[in-house]
């Protein structure tokens, strides 16, 4: 059975398959749909062979996709069968606007994608994810619409478009209250204001946090670049869950971890917190350049805790993902 650490380790991020190498959300521009309409997206989206993506709602081919819709994004399994996620929203010229819903799917062998796991939200605005949101604004690459008749030019990299932000719900108090730099008061508020346990501070400097879910799911909150020359508080927040790697674990599989869940990092450390526990963990990392909302900080905290367990049974073919899953098989029979 893996076993869930209790500390913190500083993993390795590993690169994604050549196909995915080089994503950067700063990088969007038109992708074109099975059906020849097109949507903002990574441009190596675009590129990379293999890629699928299937568009749901209303298109006009030749033209950038607006009105909402479910946009199933799929590449090739180096095991078989695909790998892919789906996306339900809205999207305004290209652009996804607002709350999304994410789903990871799969196929096994040419059958039908299948939906693995629990779907999980994610806010968007003018096609930049909320994690990013906080950071800056996304970039655009590009946002000619390629043609079909002709090989054009590289194109220029331009500036995204200004964009109204929708309106918010109402947030608790507190929760709109930006935070530039991160204390450990703030990181404790965070884990008992969504309703966690905390079980010790300053394990892995003086800010930091280890904590558990209702679920036994331990985490932990690092405060990083702090007590620096721009602040006395901490800059950035690490959001971790390991778990020791027993073996069973491959880099293939990590990898497409990546790939599914693009809102968080998957990574293996050979020697763990002690330099002798081989790690794999599961983060999300947050840059509190400009303010981040406490409120923001809640939502990327909840949405790691949501993936990584999905993450972990994707990586170790557990759960809906273990070979012979019963309830996969019903859903065939049922279904399909």
């Amino acid at each position: 059975m893996r076993k869930l650490l209790l500390a913190l380790v500083i993993g390795i991020p590993l690169a994604a398959p050549a196909a995915a190498q080089g994503f950067s959300i700063d990088e969007l521009a038109p992708v074109k749909t099975t059906s020849g309409c097109y949507y903002m997206a990574h441009r190596e989206y675009g590129e990379a062979q293999g890629f699928r993506h299937e568009w749901s709602g209303a298109c006009t081919p030749g033209a950038m996709i607006s009105g909402a819709g479910t946009m199933t994004r799929s590449w090739p399994a180096d095991s078989g069968g695909r790998l892919g996620v789906q996306l339900t929203g809205q999207l305004d010229s290209g652009y996804w606007e607002g709350a999304v819903s994410e789903l990871i799917v799969a196929s096994q062998g040419s059958g039908p994608l299948a939906a693995q796991g629990s779907a999980f939200e994610e806010f968007y605005e003018r096609g930049c994810p909320s994690w990013k949101l906080d950071e800056d604004a996304c970039s655009v690459y590009s946002t000619a619409i390629p043609s079909s008749s002709a090989t054009a030019a590289a194109p220029t990299p331009v500036p995204a478009p200004a964009a109204s932000p929708p309106a918010a719900p109402a947030a608790p108090a507190g929760d709109s209250r930006l935070i530039r730099g991160a204390t450990l008061a703030d990181l404790q508020k965070i884990v008992v204001e969504v309703g966690y346990t905390i079980l010790s501070t300053g394990d892995e400097g003086e800010v930091s946090v280890r904590a558990k879910t209702d679920e036994g799911l331990v985490f932990n909150l690092i405060g990083t670049i702090c007590d620096s020359e721009y602040s006395d508080d901490c800059l950035g927040i690490n959001m971790q869950v390991r778990y020791d790697a027993d073996g069973r674990e491959t880099l293939e599989r990590i990898n497409n971890a990546n790939l599914m869940w693009g809102a968080t990092s998957a990574w293996y450390s050979a020697g763990g917190i002690d330099g002798n526990t081989p790690t794999v963990g599961i983060s999300r990392y947050i840059i509190l350049d400009r303010g981040v909302t406490q409120g923001n900080l809640k939502d990327n905290l909840l949405n790691l805790l949501a993936i990584a367990p999905q993450a972990a049974n994707y990586i170790w073919q557990a759960g809906e993902y273990a070979p012979g899953y019963v309830e996969d098989e019903e859903y065939w029979d049922e279904e399909w």
